[in-house]
């Protein structure tokens, strides 16, 4: 349901006194002209507390804060060098425009600064998109990156500001005018998150908000013409879930505020809530039932609940840990190496196998696969998208062979396995690498050797990454796929 705190279009009020350079010149093609600046004052009219990011649902505006940035964009007429844009972070093409507590008064109409090059031209086009530190300009004003961080810190009255997208509606001028009136549309969609049914006086510490198939954080590409993300939408770097921290834990009864890119859930769909308290960790997944949807809108504040009567605490214990024997079916089938976590917040237990063979990668030359990390794609890709025959690979069959779901590891993850058996010094001679070996040969495994590893990675259509594992840090190789290496299969899951 829309709130009235957030509207669609934030209105600031833009009077300029001195804004920063978000461009960088070419000296012969202008003559001498970026010696001369024009400098502008914008004013920002949102009053009420003293920040920005405090939320205040009687009121459709929003509060500036002091060191408040914004990224603003002068386009001209002048055809200019796409070298500009080469490096977007020097200072030479961006300078933060910033608010500073002297210059937000009573009204809260907060002050920001720049200065542009002077230019003689027909026509000025002005953008501007918050926070500053969102942005990744390129010279296509169609597409704007900008980014919505994953990890936001709230706090027990507020979002994160920095976890806030601002794009502004464009100004024409056919001057460098040194005032303009500006428009601002919320890209994301902000939450009030209520929690029910934990105890009394508990606090909360972090709440990571997930959902399977989702973009909820990452980089989108924003059209500043429209103020609308994109026709490229949104990119592969996009996260399925939300991590808010708080310095100081708040009271559970306490609402929790977040951003999130528009998404909407229909019946059937879930998101999982994971809650560190004072108390213990919470896990709760929800499932919204027939008939039921939860929209979370692009510049609205959605407000939801979720009861948590009932959930028991998850173990703090962790139920495997690096050296632990892993079994199927009550048979010991190789030990956990590694716990790791991907780029969407899911924990991984990596196992491999306690036997090994001395395999060829191939017998065939085809390009297969292009995953530098994860050897379970790699595994499968040749064969369920390109239509391999498994009998001409002999490592990947092998490996597929030793139980449902068991692959041939990245050089990557090779080189996780040679840290875990070293104790992290790389060297065959660690007294590690002894206790790893006699746990294989205590439950009928082959111990590791002073040798070379398989991996699932190709260089090349005909070449092989192979990992060494000797008294020296794992080295990557590169030699033919129909050379044969010692095999170790591998297999994960998420915990």
């Amino acid at each position: 349901m829309k709130n009235s705190f957030i509207e669609k279009i934030i209105f600031v009020g833009v009077m300029l006194v001195s804004i920063v350079a978000c461009q960088k010149h070419d000296e012969d093609a202008f003559d001498g002209l970026i010696s001369e600046q024009v400098k502008m004052v914008i004013t920002a009219d949102n009053a009420v507390e003293d920040s920005r990011t405090v939320l205040n649902e009687a009121r459709s505006k929003v509060d500036w804060s002091a060191g408040d940035k914004l990224c603003v964009i002068e386009y001209t007429s002048i055809e200019h060098p796409a070298t500009w844009f080469d490096d977007p972070w020097t200072e030479e093409n961006f300078d933060a425009v910033e608010s500073s507590s002297a210059n937000i008064d009573a009204f809260n109409k907060a002050t920001f600064t720049a200065t542009f090059t002077k230019e003689i031209n027909t026509e000025f086009n002005y953008y501007a998109i918050y926070p500053y530190s969102a942005v990744y300009f390129n010279d296509n004003i169609n597409s704007v990156r900008i980014t919505l961080p994953r990890e936001q810190n709230s706090t027990e009255k507020s979002f994160d500001g920095s976890a806030d997208l601002l794009v502004s509606k464009p100004v024409t001028s056919q001057t460098q005018a040194p005032s303009l009136k500006m428009q601002f549309k919320r890209l994301v969609s902000v939450c009030k998150l209520n929690i029910k049914g934990l105890q009394a006086g508990m606090t909360i510490s972090k709440v990571a908000f997930k959902a399977e198939n989702k973009a909820l954080s990452g980089y989108v590409y924003v059209d500043c013409e429209t103020g609308d993300v994109s026709s490229a939408g949104f990119c592969n770097n996009t996260n399925n879930n939300v991590v808010i921290n708080y310095a100081t834990p708040i009271d559970a009864a306490k609402p929790v505020f977040f951003t999130c890119h528009p998404v909407e859930f229909a019946e059937g769909d879930s998101f999982t809530l994971t809650l560190t308290t004072s108390g213990g960790e919470y896990t709760k997944k929800v499932t919204l039932p027939a008939g039921r949807k939860l929209t979370l809108s692009q510049g609205d504040l959605s407000t939801f609940t979720v009861d948590f009567s009932g959930i028991a605490p998850n173990q703090n214990e962790e139920l495997y840990k690096v050296g632990d024997l892993y079994r199927e079916n009550g048979v010991v089938k190789g030990f956990v190496f590694a716990i790791k976590e991907d780029n969407n917040g899911n924990k991984w237990c990596y196992v491999v196998s306690k036997d090994e063979e001395f395999l060829q990668w191939s017998t065939e030359n085809y390009n297969c696969n292009c995953h530098s990390k994860v050897g379970a794609y790699n595994t499968n890709d040749p064969f369920n998208y390109w239509g391999r025959d498994i009998n001409n690979y002999p490592a990947f069959k092998w490996c597929k062979e030793y139980g449902d779901g068991w692959f041939l590891p990245s050089s990557t993850e090779l080189n996780w396995l040679w840290s875990a058996i070293t104790d992290g010094e790389n060297d065959f001679d660690a007294e590690s690498v002894g206790l790893f070996n006699a746990l294989l040969l205590a439950n009928g495994g082959v111990p590791f050797e002073e040798t070379f590893y398989m991996s699932s990675n190709e260089t090349s259509e005909s070449l092989i990454e192979v990992v060494t594992f000797s008294a020296d840090k794992g080295v990557c190789l590169d030699p033919q796929k129909s050379s044969k290496f010692d095999v170790r299969a591998a297999y994960r899951f998420k915990i």
